[in-house]
């Protein structure tokens, strides 16, 4: 036992703390995506064809788990275009060959049905998510003190089930805390890369009911 034991431990990837800290908070940021849809983790292993406690020690950020348990965990979710943005910025060592390659595969994606099938969900789900906050904009200007409340108490929810060191919570509890509600109102309801950025991670679920969420997904639609 002794003997397996030490060649399972040799070969499980030994991490700097800072890359500890990294992948637990991606493992976070899993959990509480899943926590946003409202899912059990029971019903996410089920669709992602894992055990249970498989999907728990992705959620922790275990870096023994294989790379495409994550991958499947993500796309389960609706968040598999994550995965395309890893390493996606990197220019060390790119050639002027590789460049052109580059090109060249962007060039014929663009042409790619599927890659703008992908393309058009996200629009998409974008779109919706806009609109979706345009209307709890308004709700904000006619009753911002309730709103901003239900705000914080999803966040408060969320720390007490994850730990409060998630960076998004905390920098919305920033916002809802210093902003006016006017600001508070433009920033969700504008169309930048700040605001979409910020509704990624929206504290304001449970706003909407369900009903006024269907019918801005039944209007919304391209």
């Amino acid at each position: 036992m002794s003997i397996i034991i030490d060649v399972m431990n040799r070969n499980a990837p030994i991490l700097l703390p800072k890359l500890e800290s990294r992948l637990s908070r991606v493992g976070e940021q899993i959990r509480l995506a899943r926590l946003r849809r409202n899912l059990a983790a029971s019903e996410i292993a089920k669709r992602s064809g894992l055990s249970r406690a498989t999907l728990n020690k992705i959620e922790n950020g275990n870096p023994n788990v294989s790379f495409g348990s994550y991958c499947s965990v993500l796309n389960t979710l609706g968040l598999d275009e994550d995965i395309e943005k890893l390493a996606a910025n990197d220019s060390l060592g790119e050639s002027i060959e590789e460049r052109n390659t580059l090109r060249k595969r962007a060039s014929k994606k663009r042409k790619d049905k599927n890659y703008n099938n992908k393309i058009d969900r996200h629009a998409l789900s974008e779109a919706r998510s806009l609109a979706m906050h345009q209307s709890i904009a308004e709700r904000l200007k006619e009753n911002p003190e309730a709103i901003i409340e239900k705000a914080k108490s999803n966040i408060q929810q969320w720390s007490e089930l994850n730990g409060a060191n998630n960076l998004a919570n905390a920098e919305w509890l920033q916002i809802l805390t210093t902003y006016p509600p006017k600001k508070i109102a433009k920033l969700i309801s504008s169309k930048s890369e700040e605001a979409y950025r910020l509704r990624s991670n929206s504290p304001f679920p449970g706003v909407l009911s369900e009903s006024e969420r269907e019918e801005i997904k039944n209007r919304i639609n391209f």
